[in-house]
């Protein structure tokens, strides 16, 4: 017998649909938050480095012949990898790291809601 005469099954068809339709509405939730996280992602970086000049001097100053001495840029910049510009100061006992959202784009909310941000620039007391 032949085949051609029935009738086809729908399920596929609906199936393919609902799981079209799930995906679009997890993408219309999703994309909006996208460009919140990516300037976040920007004020990171910039924690991140100050973070790791900090490790750098902990390195630095693990060593006795350096104690007492305050390195230069170019001997922190040799120990890790910094993205941002940044400027190390000395006052008595602490340093301050200040590193520069070089990209301008971490944003004025997520900069206020931290007393360490000021101005794209995000200073860490060691």
């Amino acid at each position: 017998m032949d085949d051609r005469g029935k009738p086809k099954s729908k399920a596929p068809k609906i199936i393919g649909l609902i799981i079209i339709i799930l995906v679009l509405i997890y993408l219309a939730i999703l994309i909006p938050s996208l460009p919140g996280y990516r300037a976040k992602g920007f004020c990171a970086r910039a924690e991140v480095d100050a973070h790791n000049i900090a490790a750098a001097l902990s390195e630095y100053y693990a060593g006795t012949e350096h104690h007492g001495k305050v390195p230069s840029q170019f001997e922190i910049e040799n120990l890790v990898d910094i993205k941002n510009p940044w400027k190390l100061t000395n006052c008595g006992e602490n340093f301050y790291i200040h590193v520069i959202d070089r990209t301008g784009k971490c944003p004025a909310g997520y900069q206020k809601a931290d007393a360490d941000w000021n101005a794209n620039i995000y200073t860490l007391k060691f």
